[in-house]
C-alpha cells in the first residue's frame, strides 16, 4: 500500500468514529494546551518583567566599591573534611569552610579606591553603557542678589526616566560639557516659580563657584595609615607597635642629642601640627540650563531598590566628566570611594556583575531579586508542566483503548485486507497513521485555541495587573514561539504513536482466515 493509501484510509477510520475521537482528542488538546500556554506565560511573564525592570533606572545599575573578591573554589586538597557524618551536614560543613577560605584570600586583595584608570577599564566590559564615580559636590550659585548654595552630581544621560520628569526644556547631549538640568525646586529659589515661566530659564548661564582643595603638607602618620586596609592582622599590629614608639619618642625628644631643627620636623611629619602651604582658592565654572526636571512619584522599581543606590537627587545634575573634574579639584584627589555602572539592561546583570568580581570590587544591584524571581517562575512552570504531561499521558492510556477495542470491532476489516494483499506492515503502517493523525489534529487545535485564549487572557490580565500596580504591563504576557509549538507538535504525535504500537501489533498479527469468520 501506498503511503498516501495509508494515510487517506486513516482519516477515514477516524472521521467514521467521531464520538470516539473528539473524547481522545479532548485530552490531548487540553494537555497541549496547558503545555504551550504555560511555555508562553513563562516567557511572556519573564520578558514582562524584566522590560519592568529595565523601565527604571535603578534596575539597570550596579552600585560599586572597591575590596570586592572574585569568589573560587579552593584548590584540590585544601578543604578536608575528617569525620563520620551525614551527606547533608558534610555539605553543609564544605560550603562554610569555602566560605571561610574565601574570607582569609579576601584580606590579601583588598582594594580601597578607584582611579580614573580603574573607570576606563569597568567601561570597556561588555553591555556597559556608563560608569559614574561617587562625584557629587557642593557649590553656591552666584544671582543678583546673593549665593544659592545646593550640590552638583554627574547626569547618568542614558537614563530612561529624565525625559520623563522634564517640565522644560531637554536632556543635555553626550558632549554636551556646559549643558545642565536643573530640579525644579532649584528653580523656584532662583524665581521663575510660574509654569510659563520655566521655559524662560532654558538657555540662560548659569555660574556656579566651588572651592578647591587645601594642599597639606603630609605627615608619617597619614604616609603609614593610608594603606592599612590591605593588612593582615599581624602587619596591622606592627605598624600600631611601631606608631606607639613614635610617640613616646616624641615625649622623651627633647632629651635627645637632636638640634631644635631637627626636633622641629619630626614633630611636623609625626603629625603634630599641620601646614597649610596655599589658601583655599574658588573656582567658577560656567554652565548652561538644558532642562528642567522633577523626581515625580517614584515607580515600585525604584523604590523596590533604593536601599542599593544612595541616590540623593542633587539639584543639579551636570555632565560625568566635569562632575569627575570638579570633584577632583575639590578633593584633591584622583581616586573615589565608589561608582555606579550603568548597564544596557537588567538581563546582562550577572555577565557584568561576574566580570567585576573578577576585578575585585564589590557589586551590588537588583540581581538577586531578579534571580529568585527567575527561580519561583521556573518552579511554578515546572509545576504545570507537569499537571499538562499527566493529563497528555491520560490521554495516551484513552488512545490505547480506543485503538484496542477498535481492533475488536475491525478484525473482519483486517481480514478482508490481508486476504487481498495486504501485508503485516501495511496494517501496523495504518494503525500507527491513524495514532499520528489524532496527535496532529490535537496539537494543531491546541495551538490555534491557544492563541485565542492567550489574546483574551492579555487584555483581562493587563487590566488586572493595571488597576492594581496603576502601571502599564512592558510587553505581552503571553508570548508564543515557533519552537515551543514544534515540540509540542512532535510530543503530542510522539505519545499518540506510542498509543498505537501495541494495537498496531495485535492488528498485524491477526490470522486472516480466523479475522474473517468473525464476521
Amino acid at each position: 500500500m501506498r503511503t498516501s493509501d495509508v494515510i487517506r484510509m486513516a482519516v477515514h477510520n477516524i472521521w467514521q468514529r467521531r464520538v470516539r475521537t473528539l473524547f481522545n482528542l479532548a485530552g490531548i488538546v487540553t494537555g497541549c494546551i496547558v503545555l504551550l500556554m504555560t511555555a508562553a506565560g513563562t516567557s511572556g511573564v519573564r520578558n514582562a518583567i524584566y522590560a519592568l525592570f529595565d523601565s527604571s533606572d535603578f534596575a539597570r545599575q550596579i552600585y560599586i566599591f572597591p575590596g570586592g573578591h572574585a569568589w573560587q573554589e579552593p584548590p584540590e586538597g585544601e578543604i578536608v573534611i575528617d569525620a563520620k557524618m551525614s551527606e547533608s551536614r558534610r555539605e553543609r560543613i564544605r560550603k562554610a569552610l569555602i566560605v571561610q577560605w574565601n574570607q582569609q584570600r579576601r584580606i590579601r586583595n583588598t582594594r580601597h579606591e578607584i582611579t580614573t584608570d580603574d573607570l576606563d577599564s569597568i567601561r570597556k566590559i561588555p553591555h556597559v553603557l556608563a560608569v559614574l564615580p561617587e562625584a557629587t559636590s557642593n557649590c553656591v550659585i552666584k544671582t543678583d542678589t546673593g549665593s544659592l548654595p545646593t550640590g552638583a552630581a554627574a547626569i547618568n544621560i542614558h537614563s530612561r526616566t529624565l525625559e520623563d520628569g522634564l517640565l522644560a526644556g531637554a536632556v543635555p547631549d553626550v558632549n554636551d560639557r556646559e549643558g545642565v538640568l536643573i530640579d525644579e525646586f532649584l528653580a523656584w529659589q532662583l524665581g521663575f516659580r510660574n509654569d510659563a515661566d520655566l521655559p524662560k530659564l532654558i538657555g540662560k548661564p548659569l555660574n556656579i563657584e566651588y572651592l578647591g582643595a587645601k594642599q597639606r603638607v603630609a605627615n608619617i602618620y597619614n604616609l603609614l595609615t593610608t594603606k592599612w586596609g590591605e593588612f593582615g592582622i599581624d602587619e596591622i599590629q606592627k605598624q600600631t607597635k611601631f606608631l606607639q614608639t613614635l610617640f613616646q619618642l616624641m615625649g622623651d625628644l627633647d632629651k635627645t642629642t637632636l638640634t631644635d631643627e631637627q626636633k622641629s620636623q619630626l614633630r611636623e611629619l609625626l603629625g603634630a601640627q599641620t601646614t597649610e602651604v596655599s589658601p583655599e582658592v574658588t573656582e567658577t565654572q560656567p554652565l548652561i540650563v538644558r532642562g528642567i526636571v522633577h523626581s515625580g512619584q517614584e515607580d515600585p522599581v525604584t523604590v523596590l531598590f533604593r536601599q542599593w543606590f544612595h541616590d540623593e537627587n542633587r539639584a543639579l545634575l551636570i555632565h560625568p566628566d566635569l562632575a569627575r573634574e570638579i570633584y577632583q579639584r575639590q578633593n584633591n584627589s584622583g581616586s573615589f570611594f565608589n561608582a555606579l555602572v550603568v548597564v544596557e539592561s537588567s538581563s546582562h546583570l550577572r555577565d557584568v556583575s561576574n566580570a567585576l568580581q573578577a576585578e575585585h570590587y564589590q557589586p551590588h544591584s537588583s540581581l538577586a531579586a531578579l534571580e529568585h524571581i527567575d527561580y519561583q517562575i521556573d518552579r511554578s512552570a515546572w509545576i504545570v508542566y507537569g499537571i499538562a504531561l499527566a493529563i497528555l499521558l491520560t490521554s495516551v492510556v484513552g488512545i490505547l483503548n480506543t485503538l484496542t477495542m477498535s481492533i475488536v470491532e475491525r478484525t473482519p476489516e483486517f481480514g478482508i485486507m490481508k486476504s487481498i494483499g495486504a501485508r503485516d506492515s501495511d496494517v501496523l503502517k495504518l494503525m500507527i497513521a491513524e495514532g499520528a493523525t489524532l496527535g496532529v489534529i490535537g496539537a494543531m487545535a491546541a495551538i490555534l485555541l491557544s492563541l485565542m485564549i492567550g489574546a483574551c487572557g492579555q487584555s483581562l490580565l493587563a487590566m488586572y495587573v493595571e488597576s492594581r500596580t496603576q502601571t502599564e504591563i512592558a510587553g505581552k504576557l503571553f508570548q508564543f514561539q515557533i519552537f515551543p509549538a514544534v515540540l509540542i507538535l512532535l510530543i503530542s504525535i510522539s505519545l499518540c504513536i506510542i498509543a498505537s504500537l501495541l494495537p498496531a501489533w495485535r492488528a498485524a498479527k491477526l490470522d486472516p482466515v480466523v479475522a474473517m469468520r468473525r464476521t
